[in-house]
Order: structure tokens, then C-alpha cells, then sequence
């Protein structure tokens, strides 16, 4: 077994003059709807680029644009199988796509550099002036401040509770941790591990990547991922691992190879063969969507409709996930009921990759909440604590303008917490507009109050409010709160 870890980074570029070999390879990196911790993770994931690459990294191209996509590319030479996994897999960890330029077409390998030509700054491969650049860049971009002043590995990070605790699984006698996944780093590599509990301070441990199964070796009860061996943690991280963790690789369901994750993404499903017959318009009654994806595997989905299709049926299904990916995907129907459909993918080895990347940065990505308050300091302090919980936040001044952004982001959102007194629209007319004029069910809501009058509970609770919480708790107390809202939201969910 492999015991290398990630290279080093070099402290240094050849000298003015010196011949610089011929790339060998392009890789891109491009995040989409960058913003908020997205930009901190991305910054961190450009500095880590040349303990990622090696001595093979010859420099780097960055892009910011005005709409908000985050685009690099990395020249290298000799980059083989190991750097390229190692780049794709801490790239779907911080949200980004990792592309390999020479293996795109040459219409869309044109069209990606004619994009970066435009307002790019090149940067050779010497970490300081990577990180230096990256700072600048990132700053300028609004990245939010205390980032990390430093060009070590990216953390892998993994939340209690979150969409992908439920495909870890713990052997405390071997002191192995097992991450279901579709993209996992190299075997041998050694990362920095936090492990964020509800309601306390995170823990820190190192680990090394013992194994690896890939999707082609995954079969029932056998997912893909990677087992760690956990080389330096206290009695901390390995008591919380005892208790929240599930106990070994047994415990996975044995009739499936793929990990499910939950997810709202409005879709169109188009019947091959049946397309006269087949309802043509994306929405249904009332306004919402006809076809909407509620769960992604890298084995199949369930789409939830009101239409019906046999078992064998053929279909396209077109959709964008939350976390921006758009997907095009073929599909067979498994089973149909009252609720929708079940689908199992008929993909070529091209679309298995972009979906095995996609659900990858499904299942690493923050849950994201917006706070709606027009006193900037409670609103700051409230995002404040909710991001130390692990939380991507955006925030509105009060109930119109989180309307606004309910329009653009309500299916990438987790999370909606309220101030109940604000000027013009307030939380409860907010909370009466989603629930009973827009017919959003699914979004969990929590109303904060300065007074819990009586019977103010129980009025909005019946309006639709998954909890009602006084602000005397304080900002850290109501973080903590709002993740048991969601805890009880995941045990609800069907299936």
C-alpha cells in the first residue's frame, strides 16, 4: 500500500530566462455563483495548488467575472492519473468543476480560453505569488474577511447531520473512517481532517487515505468512497466519532451501491417515443414546477410528477442542482407511485464523469440559509454564528427584498430565519406570503422575535413556522437551535 502523501510546495520558480518545458497538461478550475464561503473556499483551493501539483505546476491564469464565476487555469507538466484525481476531488469539496482542456472538444476548449483571455492575470508558480495574487483577487471579490493566511491542503470537512454523514461510517477497533463518495484524493495521501459537531466546537485530526473504491468497484452495500486511517486525534475526535457515527461499512443499506442525497431541482423529463402524448410546458398547476428531482445517486434519481410512465420507459432528463451544475442525463423508469418516479441512468463514460462530479459537490455542499433582519448588527451576528455551524449565508434587510432573493435562490436554500418585527413586510406577512401565497412547503423557516407574547408561538407555528425562538437565546444558542429544526426536517423527509 502507498504511503505518500500530497506534495510538498516548491518555494521556488526557475530563473528569468530559463526555458520552461511545454505544458503537459491544462486543468481548469471553474466555480459558478461565487460568493460568500464559496469565495474563501475557492481562495484556500488556489493557494493549496502547488501542494496539489507538485514540481509539475508552471503556473497559473485567474479569472473573476462580473457574473460572478470564478475560473483558473493551472499549467503543468507531467501531471499524471494521481494529481488529476487529487485536483478533481478538493475541487468538488469546495464547490468548483475541475476540467482537463485537451480532453474537452475543440469547440468548447476554444470558447473556455477565449473566455479567460478576457480581464485574466497570470501568476507563476511560486506559492507566495500565488497566494498574493489569490488574496488580492478574492478580497477585491468580496470573500468574507479572516480567511486563512496560509497555502496548506484544503481541510476536509465533515458536518454531523449533513447531507454526507449519511455515508460515513466508523471502525473504531481499526480506527478507519469510511466517506461514500463518487470522487475520493489519491491512496496514501495524508489531508487535515475537522469534524463539525452540533452545538459544540469543531475537532481537528490528520488522517491518511488507507483505500479507495471507485465507482466501477461499488456494488450493493458497497458504495464508492475512500477509507481514512486516523493518524493524530485526541480522545475528543475519537469519542464523537463513537457517537455519531455510524459502526462500519455493514450498517449501509445492501440492496444499494449509491449513497442518496437530497436535493429540489426543478426539471424537464422528455418520454422518447412519446413526445405527442407527452406534456411539453415545465409547470404544472398553480405555477410549479411538473417535474422536480428530489433525490441524486449516482445510480439513478426520483423525480417527483404527477405524470406516470411504465417500468422500461426511455427518457431525457434535463435539470440545474443547486449547486449550479446542469445536467442532461438519459434514464430508464424503474417504478412509478403516487408521488412520482423512480429513474436509473443509461449514461456513456463521458456523463458518468460530469455526474460523478456533480453529486460529489452535492454532497460536500454547506447547507445555506438566509437571514432576514433590519438591525445590521443582529443580522451580522446572526451570520456570524451561523457560519461557525458550517452554514453558507446570504442575508436581506427585510421581508421585500428577501422576496427578491427567494426569487433567484429559494431551491439552493436550506434554511430561512426571520426577524419578526421589520418595517414593511414583516417575518409573519413574510412567512404568510411563501407559505400560503407561494405554496412553498418544503423551505424550514424559523421566526425569531425581542418578545414571545402569548399565544405568538402557536399562531405562527399554524401559519407554517418550524419554530419560533425568542433573541434573548442569543446568536450562537438560536444557530444551534435552528440545526435541530433541520434534524427533525431530515428524519420527516420520506424515504
Amino acid at each position: 500500500m502507498s504511503t505518500t502523501t500530497a506534495p510538498a510546495p516548491r518555494s521556488a520558480t526557475p530563473p528569468r530566462g530559463t526555458q520552461l518545458p511545454a505544458p503537459g497538461a491544462e486543468l481548469a478550475l471553474v466555480m459558478p455563483r461565487a460568493a460568500g464561503l464559496r469565495l474563501a473556499a475557492a481562495e484556500r483551493l488556489v493557494r493549496a495548488l502547488p501542494g496539489l501539483l507538485g514540481d509539475g505546476l508552471l503556473g497559473v491564469e485567474l479569472r473573476f467575472s462580473p457574473a460572478g464565476t470564478f475560473t483558473a487555469l493551472a499549467r503543468v507538466v507531467g501531471a499524471g492519473p494521481a494529481e488529476r484525481q487529487r485536483l478533481a476531488f478538493w475541487c468538488a469539496r469546495a464547490g468548483a468543476r475541475s476540467l482537463v482542456l485537451g480532453d474537452l472538444p475543440e469547440r468548447e476548449r476554444s470558447a473556455f480560453k477565449g473566455d479567460l483571455a478576457r480581464c485574466r492575470q497570470s501568476v507563476a508558480a511560486e506559492p507566495e505569488a500565488i497566494a498574493a495574487e489569490a488574496r488580492r483577487l478574492f478580497t477585491a471579490a468580496g470573500a468574507p474577511p479572516g480567511r486563512p493566511d496560509d497555502d496548506a491542503a484544503p481541510e476536509l470537512q465533515l458536518e454531523v447531520g449533513a447531507a454526507e454523514w449519511s455515508g460515513v461510517r466508523w471502525e473504531p477497533g481499526r480506527r478507519e473512517l469510511f466517506v461514500a463518495g463518487p470522487l475520493a484524493p489519491p491512496e496514501g495521501d495524508e489531508l487535515p481532517l475537522r469534524l463539525r459537531l452540533p452545538g459544540a466546537p469543531d475537532l481537528r485530526a490528520r488522517a491518511r487515505v488507507a483505500a479507495v473504491r471507485t465507482a466501477g468497484q461499488a456494488g450493493p452495500g458497497a458504495p464508492a468512497g475512500f477509507t481514512l486511517a486516523i493518524l493524530d486525534a485526541g480522545s475528543e475526535v475519537l469519542s464523537a466519532l463513537d457517537r455519531h457515527a455510524a459502526g462500519g461499512e455493514a450498517a449501509f443499506e445492501k440492496r444499494r451501491a449509491h449513497p442518496r442525497y437530497a436535493v429540489r431541482a426543478p426539471a424537464r423529463v422528455r418520454a422518447r417515443g412519446l413526445e405527442a402524448a407527452w406534456p411539453t410546458g415545465s409547470a404544472g398547476g398553480g405555477g410549479a414546477p411538473r417535474f422536480v428531482v428530489e433525490n441524486l445517486s449516482l445510480g439513478g434519481a426520483f423525480v417527483r410528477t404527477g405524470e406516470r410512465l411504465a417500468p422500461g420507459s426511455a427518457v431525457e432528463v434535463a435539470c440545474t442542482l443547486p449547486t449550479g451544475d446542469s445536467l442532461l442525463l438519459d434514464a430508464e423508469v424503474v417504478f412509478s407511485d403516487a408521488r412520482g418516479m423512480g429513474l436509473r441512468w443509461k449514461l456513456d463514460a463521458r456523463a458518468e464523469e460530469e455526474l460523478a462530479s456533480a453529486v460529489a459537490r452535492t454532497a460536500a455542499r454547506p447547507r445555506r440559509a438566509l437571514v432576514v433582519d433590519d438591525d445590521a448588527l443582529s443580522r451580522q451576528m446572526l451570520t456570524d454564528a451561523l457560519q461557525q455551524t458550517g452554514f453558507d449565508v446570504l442575508c436581506a434587510e427585510d421581508g421585500d427584498s428577501a422576496l427578491r432573493v427567494l426569487s433567484e435562490e429559494l431551491l439552493s436554500l436550506d434554511l430561512l430565519v426571520a426577524d419578526l418585527c421589520m418595517p414593511g413586510m414583516d417575518g409573519e406577512r413574510l412567512l404568510d406570503t411563501i407559505r400560503r401565497a407561494g405554496g412553498e412547503a418544503d423551505l424550514p423557516i424559523v421566526v425569531v422575535s425581542g418578545r414571545l407574547e402569548d399565544g405568538l408561538q402557536a399562531r405562527l407555528e399554524g401559519q407554517g413556522a418550524d419554530a419560533v425562538l425568542g433573541k434573548e437565546l442569543g446568536p450562537r444558542l438560536i444557530a444551534q437551535a435552528v440545526g435541530a429544526v433541520l434534524e427533525r426536517r431530515r428524519a420527516a423527509r420520506p424515504g
